[in-house]
């Protein structure tokens, strides 16, 4: 999965080398230098984190990925400041939601769908 919407807002996986750096200098904070070899080893997975009616609430999601599972770990707007409690939220739902995708995904494939994330 690299593109998903979910409640409003596009989720796009910075799974590349390039991705990490352009979203670490957009957004100057530190994915890049302390979370590039994580992410490299599977263990960290950040989004780019976009509201699809108003374009100017961007935000870096980070989540620990353990056991098949994804964790919040941290939701940061430009030079690392943290969102109010709702954006966090809104970002727990989307995590949440692509959990029990995953979760059905690995047990019943034939029940998993992607329309949720359309």
């Amino acid at each position: 999965m690299e593109q998903m919407f979910f409640a409003g807002w596009r989720y796009q996986e910075l799974h590349s080398l390039q991705q990490i750096i352009d979203e670490s200098l957009h957004f100057k904070h530190c994915l890049a230098v302390s979370y590039a070899e994580r992410i490299a080893e599977h263990q960290y997975i950040a989004f780019s984190m976009q509201h699809l009616q108003q374009a100017e609430l961007k935000f870096t999601l980070g989540c620990v990925y353990q056991f098949g599972r994804l964790s919040f770990d941290q939701l940061r707007q430009m030079n690392n400041v943290i969102p109010d409690t709702y954006m966090i939220n809104q970002a727990k739902d989307f995590i949440d939601e692509l959990n029990d995708y995953l979760n059905v995904e690995s047990y019943h494939p034939e029940l998993a769908s992607l329309e949720r994330f359309q």
